[in-house]
């Protein structure tokens, strides 16, 4: 697994952690705007 998937992942993938999609960790890191502005661009 790699270091990423231990760090985030909570023992797992990192991608199916859920917490990751949340908007209070969006929030938390004052990331909104930029996640905003990179899903448009999809």
């Amino acid at each position: 697994m790699c270091k990423y998937c231990l760090k985030h992942g909570d023992g797992g993938k990192w991608y199916e952690n859920a917490r990751l999609y949340s908007n209070d960790l969006a929030d938390e890191h004052n990331a909104r705007e930029y996640l905003e502005e990179q899903w448009r661009g999809i």
